[in-house]
């Protein structure tokens, strides 16, 4: 197993466990929440056992779907992810301004 498998198998491990601890207020959230959970534990017993390579988009795109349930505290399918999103990338943003931009 390669580092990228690896990390991998962590991205899609934090996202499961933030999507299973969270509380949903209604039955779509739960229902989509399940479905996410029982996809992530496959692809991590897939990953695990060689099944499946992860390639560089994996993990982008792993990297990407766990900012946003970190986000919504677990629940992904709240408003709050967006308000959330932003404030990150505006806060990432902003490490790489100079200090004469920002005045």
């Amino acid at each position: 197993m390669t580092i990228l498998d690896w990390f991998d198998i962590w991205l899609m491990g934090s996202s499961a466990s933030l999507v299973f601890l969270c509380r949903y207020e209604k039955r779509s959230d739960a229902t989509v929440g399940t479905v996410l959970f029982i996809c992530w534990i496959y692809q991590i017993y897939e990953t695990f056992t060689g099944s499946r390579d992860s390639a560089l988009s994996d993990v982008l795109f792993d990297s990407i779907l766990f900012l946003i349930v970190l986000s919504a505290g677990g629940n992904i399918m709240s408003v709050v992810v967006f308000d959330g999103l932003r404030a990150r990338w505006v806060w990432f943003k902003s490490l790489f301004r100079w200090k004469h931009e920002s005045e």
